[in-house]
């Protein structure tokens, strides 16, 4: 059974970047939307691939991720 953290292998059969998710209820200004925001930002590119979830609509943080280049998606739930 393949493991849960197996990374992806490229055309050549080299490893890929690991997709990390990181699911948070929203991204206006916060203590753990800041350290989010710190997190994605010092992931290393080669070996991750941070995408960002908020349950909620986008914040100030979340505009803040996008321009890093890390996708982020908005549930809209209230």
């Amino acid at each position: 059974m393949p493991s849960v953290y197996s990374r992806p292998h490229t055309t050549n059969g080299d490893l890929g970047s690991l997709r990390v998710v990181h699911l948070i209820t929203s991204l206006d200004v916060g203590g753990a939307e800041r350290m989010l925001a710190k997190l994605v930002h010092s992931m290393d590119r080669q070996e991750f691939e941070p995408r960002v979830v908020t349950l909620s609509d986008d914040g100030l943080i979340a505009q803040h991720i996008r321009s890093l280049g890390i996708e982020v998606q908005s549930a809209g739930l209230r």
